[in-house]
């Protein structure tokens, strides 16, 4: 029962991430914890992970468990996170709180490489996307733009 030690270096003492807590395609009800503008798409363990050990913004001890996501146990994997030292002093004085590490950690992700890489590709197949319905469009309403009668002819209905 972690409330009932005061040691914060006891890991059930530490604060929960889950990745559901910074995904942009979920709802408050289905779990995010970040505001959308600064939420992720499908943030991922391994991304998390990345953010937690080479970004020295954060600096702060984590440990990866093997545990379901209580409202979706499709979801595995969630991480905690060393908040306060043994004397209660916080591990990194920037961020203070739960909220803090949560920003923290999205604010790391959307800023490395892997995810800058693929936003920029994303954005170029929509474009190249577009630009192709756009002259498809065009060609399909250029050609049916023709002024023959071939359509069916208007008339009454069952009078011969």
């Amino acid at each position: 029962m972690a409330h009932l030690t005061k040691d914060h270096a006891n890991p059930l003492r530490w604060v929960v991430l889950y990745p559901v807590y910074l995904d942009a395609k979920k709802t408050v009800a289905e779990g995010r914890r970040l505001p959308l503008k600064k939420a992720l798409d499908a943030p991922t363990l391994e991304e998390i992970k990345t953010a937690l050990t080479e970004t020295k913004k954060i600096g702060l001890k984590f440990a990866l468990e093997d545990k379901c996501y209580p409202r979706d146990f499709s979801q595995r994997g969630r991480f905690r996170i060393q908040l306060r030292n043994t004397d209660g002093s916080l591990c990194n004085p920037a961020i203070p709180n739960r909220n803090a590490v949560f920003e923290a950690v999205a604010d790391a992700i959307s800023k490395t490489t892997a995810r800058l890489t693929a936003k920029k590709e994303a954005e170029a197949a929509a474009k190249a996307q577009a630009a192709a319905n756009a002259s498809a469009a065009a060609a399909a309403a250029s050609s049916s733009s023709g002024g023959g009668g071939g359509g069916k002819k208007k008339g009454k209905k069952g009078k011969k």
